[in-house]
């Protein structure tokens, strides 16, 4: 009997701490913590993307809820308002398309039926929906970084003539076309480049499926037109900077304006005189909320704004290319959530609010109410109480 034993080979690698299910860049990862997190990552970003229909139905109902409200009469009477209502469509239509991919996603294939990559219709669908899904994400994102900016000019300069069209539901109107436009450009530099074009490589069925003999249908793919690419004049990294400086924006600005309406309420507080005292609490009222909804538009779209602007930065590290990719899926999530948010904190901090939906869906009280906007110094007729 040969007692002999194998060799041991010194570059023997245990790889066994990666989940078979995770990201196979990480398979020869020999670090137990760094494979728990990868693990730890990828599994919560696997399940997240799986649920997050959920949390996008309930969204798009609390929304269409919300949008009712912001447009009625007495309620379009100031600019935080109809930005707000730009907000809410936005908001719409991002949850729309989560429903929209989850049927993608769900949809049964038969083995016999063409595949959607020789559907020439449906490629230009998906091209445009997911196009004008990126334009209302960051417009969405830009306007609540508006809403914080404007009330952060009018508590700043209340007498300063230069601001007082900031009050006035034109300049929201302007605002969300003037967002909604650039947004607009920006994705046409990103996306405007690419065409669909046959790409050499046709689709045969099984031969069970009883097509005609000889049959086969052209699968089509995205290219970027040959003026825009890499080695020519005009680089791709030129509009990724585009579309990721522009995501940047509210991740920069956000925190700046949640820390400046913060220092404004604890200075009203301290200075607040008993004449004034009903109409500085109004003020403090609106701020605060405009203020909570900066801080939860901060917690979600700020890190994701980090995380888009740094995958310009990774094109050959795909072990961090697929990190920021699961981080990236976690935070969408958390933007899902946050759609909620402004419907809630106008009903908890806006009595103007509360009185439209009430009114608006029947449960107005028999004694009249008179539903007025708030009086100020400056005429401070651009927000709710």
């Amino acid at each position: 009997m040969d007692n002999t034993t194998e060799p041991v080979d010194d570059d023997y690698t245990d790889y066994s701490y990666v989940d078979s299910g995770s990201h196979y860049q990480f398979q020869k990862v020999n670090d137990p913590l760094t494979c728990f997190f990868v693990n730890l990552l990828y599994n919560s970003a696997l399940f997240l993307g799986k649920i997050r229909f959920i949390p996008a139905f309930f969204g798009l109902i609390v929304n269409v809820f919300h949008l009712i409200i912001l447009t009625r009469k007495l309620m379009r009477t100031s600019c935080i308002n109809v930005i707000m209502i730009g907000i809410s469509i936005a908001d719409l239509r991002n949850l729309s398309y989560v429903l929209y991919r989850k049927w993608i996603m769900e949809r049964e294939y038969d083995k016999c039926d063409l595949p959607d990559s020789t559907n020439y219709t449906f490629l230009m669908i998906e091209h445009w929906a997911q196009m004008t899904n990126e334009v209302t994400r960051r417009v969405s994102a830009m306007l609540g970084v508006m809403i914080a900016l404007v009330r952060t000019l009018v508590l700043k300069y209340p007498f300063n003539s230069r601001f007082e069209s900031l009050h006035t539901p034109g300049f929201g109107i302007k605002s969300i076309v003037f967002i909604s436009i650039l947004s607009s450009m920006i994705n046409i530099l990103y996306w405007g480049p690419s065409i669909l074009v046959d790409g050499n490589a046709n689709w045969f069925p099984p031969e069970e499926c009883g097509y005609p003999k000889d049959f086969s249908a052209p699968r089509y793919q995205y290219e970027t037109m040959e003026i825009f690419r890499i080695d020519s004049l005009v680089p791709m990294q030129m509009f990724q900077a585009a579309g990721g400086i522009s995501k940047m924006i509210p991740a920069v600005a956000l925190p700046i304006l949640t820390g400046m309406l913060v220092k404004d309420i604890r200075a009203s507080q301290k200075s607040r005189a008993t004449l004034v005292s009903q109409r500085t609490d109004k003020s403090d009222q609106t701020t605060k909320m405009i203020t909570l909804m900066t801080v939860t538009s901060m917690i979600s779209e700020g890190p994701l704004g980090v995380l888009e602007f740094m995958l310009m930065f990774t094109p050959g590290s795909m072990r961090l290319l697929v990190v920021i990719s699961d981080f990236m899926s976690i935070f969408e999530v958390i933007v899902v959530f946050n759609t909620m948010t402004h419907c809630f904190a106008c009903l908890v901090m806006s009595s103007q609010y509360r009185n439209t939906a009430k009114e608006t869906f029947g449960c107005r009280n028999s004694k009249s109410t008179t539903i007025q906007g708030i009086p100020s110094s400056n005429s401070f007729r651009m927000t709710m109480t």
